[in-house]
């Protein structure tokens, strides 16, 4: 039989006629030449390695999270396999689930959409894949089960307590921070903290993360940073020395809504933002900032005159021109300066401080 110019082929092996829509490729219809040549290539042996601790699994000689928000063996396990089974010809591979089989396996569906060779139109091939799960401890769960961090960010307040205000954004800052590096290196990010005089100790097993917390903080709350290494060993298989980092960060004596002396000038501070201290001025009703170098190398005097929470507080009972009657919750009476920074109505609450002998209100509302 001819079509044509040509003689009729017949495949090798099922005996099917080539046609013009179908050529044979290799002397096999298209049937049997996939059967033959599989698109999914799968490595003998394929073993995974799987922190039961953390949930991290081990690729290419790192261990990582699953990104899978489900059981992170079985999302491990797809992932795994993403990455180590191959495709012959072109195309690409997506796991579509997994199932534990029991003897410390997991078996995945896997789909491959391409074909094997050019003459071939693109189709889909599904696959069974199993997997060797080994349950295994990662070294930094180890290192964390020991008590090891390889370095230590120090938060305490100068001359004070942390604030609730400030313990908030000091943890919102280390969870942000701990989300973004996981997502940017895949890797588990192990991380302790302990609270101990004065304020809080985190003990990350990360130079890098250390570091980043301590200028979030910084720029957050003008905290001051200093560094400082020891050494605590020695790695003979790398010759190299094992240091443990130590990040002191101190807050100012200052917290938002204390009463502060600036130079002599009686103000209040609003926070910090931009590299610099911010405050409102309560004797000209005016804002201003102080650059952080100057807060911190003295030269400019800062002094605390009252915390925010030992602030008095009460309501406006009368004004007269050269007083305000200021009433508190326990009925005693306080004559206080009118504050020429802002103005008070009769019944409004406002909080107060005695200063030097005089009652002066720095602030209307509760």
């Amino acid at each position: 039989m001819v079509y044509g110019d040509l003689l009729t082929r017949f495949c090798s092996i099922c005996g099917k006629l080539e046609s013009p829509e179908m050529p044979l490729v290799d002397n096999l219809c298209w049937d049997c030449y996939k059967a033959r040549n599989r698109m999914i290539i799968v490595p003998k042996d394929l073993t995974m390695e799987f922190c039961g601790v953390c949930g991290s699994y081990k690729l290419h000689g790192k261990w990582v999270k699953p990104r899978g928000v489900e059981d992170p063996k079985l999302s491990s396990a797809m992932e795994f396999v993403e990455e180590y089974v191959k495709l012959r010809g072109s195309g690409s591979l997506k796991a579509l689930e997994a199932r534990s089989i029991g003897g410390g396996k997991v078996s995945v569906l896997v789909r491959a959409h391409g074909t094997v060779d050019s003459r071939i139109p693109v189709y889909d091939e599904e696959l069974w894949v199993d997997v060797n799960v080994r349950s295994v401890v990662c070294p930094r769960c180890t290192r964390v089960a020991s008590g090891y961090f390889s370095s230590i960010v120090q938060v305490r307040a100068h001359d004070r307590p942390l604030t609730q205000h400030e313990l908030s954004i000091v943890n919102e800052i280390v969870e942000k921070v701990l989300s973004s590096e996981s997502d940017r290196s895949g890797a588990v990010l192990n991380y302790r903290v302990e609270a101990v005089k004065g304020g809080l100790d985190y003990k990350f097993d990360n130079f890098r993360l250390a570091r980043r917390v301590a200028d979030e903080i910084h720029k957050r709350l003008g905290a001051l940073i200093k560094e400082s290494h020891k050494v605590i060993g020695f790695d003979g298989s790398k010759g190299s020395r094992i240091s443990r980092l130590s990040i002191s960060v101190r807050l100012p004596s200052f917290s938002i809504g204390d009463i502060i002396s600036l130079n002599g000038r009686i103000a209040r501070y609003e926070g910090f933002s931009g590299g610099k201290f911010l405050y409102y001025d309560l004797e000209s009703g005016g804002r201003g900032s102080v650059n952080y170098r100057d807060a911190w190398h003295g030269d400019v005097s800062i002094e605390v005159v009252c915390r925010s929470h030992e602030l008095y507080s009460g309501f406006v009972n009368s004004i007269t021109d050269d007083d305000i009657e200021i009433i508190d919750s326990s009925g005693r009476v306080y004559r206080a300066l009118k504050p020429s920074a802002f103005d008070v109505e009769v019944g409004s609450h406002v909080k107060f401080m005695v200063f030097n002998g005089k009652i002066i209100i720095v602030s209307r509302g509760k």
